[in-house]
């Protein structure tokens, strides 16, 4: 998901909503990270 989609979509969700997310991404940005890394050629930072 496009981070700016994100960004619009978040601006309807309701606090739970978000806190939700939130504590996702918290428990799992490692094994999200190493999901990025193998979907790109050039690393983390480059499509």
């Amino acid at each position: 998901m496009d981070m700016l989609l994100l960004v619009w979509k978040m601006a309807s969700l309701n606090d739970c909503e978000i806190a939700k997310i939130s504590e996702f991404i918290k428990d799992h940005y490692q094994e999200m990270y190493i999901r990025w890394t193998q979907y790109s050629k050039k690393g983390y930072y480059e499509k």
